[in-house]
């Protein structure tokens, strides 16, 4: 789990598909074990979908609009 430096979380979200960064947000007053990730997913979810990085902070990867509009 990162460090949460000064409560402050760095989240970049990525298309999954094309790679396509999709924005970045930094949010304030995070604590620690309290991420907002849904409980329901399984650790194995969790791992494919988030990812970790020293210069983009937390990494999720999403679908972009065009590519969800083309996978439905």
């Amino acid at each position: 789990m990162p460090t949460v430096e000064g409560n402050m979380l760095k989240t970049t979200y990525v298309c999954d598909i094309c790679g396509e960064l999709q924005k970045t947000v930094e949010y304030g007053g995070v604590k620690k074990g309290n991420l907002g990730i849904p409980t329901s997913l399984t650790g194995e979810k969790k791992e494919d979908i988030i990812k970790y990085s020293e210069v983009q902070g937390i990494l999720v990867y999403t679908l972009c609009p065009l590519c969800l509009e083309e996978a439905t």
